[in-house]
């Protein structure tokens, strides 16, 4: 948002750009790759997502900077499940996801920066 408050879109090059999206195989990645790919020309796009990693390990996480080497990751990675499943499970659900999360802060500490970026692709 700019000063008075309003949006205010920025459009960023993302052409030759490696990105790595977390979830890339779920019903938001598969679309949102196929977005980057058509819309947006990206030619570096990865999907970080079981069983290749598993985003709850921190020695997954940081296995797939080593081998991606991204520049943007989009995380949209999520334990998810029906509505019995989250009704039956609550916790656990919370819990990993926020494992998921915090995998990602903690496999920061190498001195680069932790960035969050968020993008509406039109």
């Amino acid at each position: 948002m700019d000063w008075t408050g309003e949006p205010k879109e920025v459009k960023m090059d993302l052409s030759n750009k490696r990105i790595t999206v977390t979830g890339g195989k779920g019903f938001l990645g598969t679309h949102l790759i196929r977005k980057l790919k058509e819309e947006r020309k990206c030619q570096n796009v990865f999907i970080a997502d079981l069983p290749e990693y598993d985003l709850r390990v921190l020695e997954d996480i940081k296995r797939m900077y080593e081998e991606q080497r991204p520049e943007i990751v989009i995380h949209l990675a999520a334990v998810v499940g029906g509505i019995g499943a989250n009704r039956e499970n609550p916790g656990r659900f919370f819990y990993d996801n926020a494992i998921i999360y915090n995998g990602f802060v903690d496999s920061d500490q190498n001195g680069s920066q932790f960035k969050v970026y968020l993008l509406a692709i039109k």
